[in-house]
């Protein structure tokens, strides 16, 4: 994958709408190249108030040397 100034949200089916969505709408709004990862590619994850963010790509398909800064749970 080559991407420059490229940022992730990492997602997961525990966390909370606003640990994902908050920094990603906020990155997009500033102009940022987003995406999300977790544990399967193309999965939707749910959050504990059922909202839904599915994930881009996996994990193992994301290497670090793309990834400028990242959000976790």
């Amino acid at each position: 994958m080559q991407v420059d100034n490229c940022q992730t949200v990492l997602t997961c089916s525990v966390c909370m709408c606003a640990q994902v969505w908050y920094p990603l709408l906020r990155l997009q709004e500033a102009g940022h190249e987003t995406f999300t990862v977790g544990p399967e590619q193309g999965k939707s994850y749910t959050s504990k108030h059922g909202y839904p963010c599915k994930a881009d790509f996996s994990i193992d398909q994301v290497s670090t040397e793309v990834v400028t800064f990242y959000v976790s749970e």
